[in-house]
């Protein structure tokens, strides 16, 4: 396997095929990988969204400094930037003095996507400002969205993990010519 560890959270949080689990991804699936010092803190599913929280290996997810976010919509159709100026609203009317940028936005793979930030000087409910980059994407079975969160400033290192992990996360369908999944080794040991 190339020297990226892929973290497949629609996989983690639902087993994966048989098929699957002896090297052929099926159907189309989220490719994340694991930033280096985190864990998963939390994952489930409710309904028709799934939930995965990675967080610094140190911390806690009632506590953390940092997250990483996934939600998948399963069967849902979103449009992304759509998605992110609902959110860049609930922000908004959450947090005096909020503000959202849209950094990217187009096709990648043949999916849809939009990259974002979203600021909050001071959250209410945390005492704390949280800062956090959003890449969502338009899938053909569901609808993603990976969020990279500071409950502080960040540091110019703290943007270029958050930007350069959120370049990394994609979409790929075995179902479809050209977006091929990458073969699933074993789990690495910690």
């Amino acid at each position: 396997m190339s020297h990226f560890r892929f973290v497949l959270l629609v996989s983690v949080l639902f087993p994966l095929s048989s098929a699957a689990a002896e090297g052929a991804m099926r159907g189309e699936n989220l490719l994340q990988s694991l930033p280096p010092g985190y864990k998963i803190g939390y994952q489930t599913r409710q309904g028709q969204m799934s939930i995965s929280e990675l967080v610094p290996s140190d911390e806690f997810v009632e506590s953390w400094t940092s997250m990483v976010t996934t939600q998948v919509f399963h069967g849902m159709r979103i449009p992304a930037d759509g998605f992110q100026q609902r959110l860049a609203a609930n922000l908004s009317g959450a947090c005096p003095g909020a503000n959202a940028v849209k950094i990217d936005a187009g096709e990648e793979d043949g999916y849809t996507y939009a990259l974002w930030q979203h600021v909050c000087p001071l959250n209410p409910a945390t005492g704390k400002p949280e800062h956090f980059w959003s890449k969502t994407i338009e899938g053909n079975d569901a609808f993603y969205s990976v969020q990279f969160a500071f409950r502080h400033a960040p540091s110019e290192r703290d943007v270029n993990l958050a930007l350069r992990h959120l370049a990394e996360v994609r979409l790929c369908d075995s179902r479809i010519p050209g977006r091929d999944c990458p073969a699933v080794g074993p789990a690495p040991q910690n």
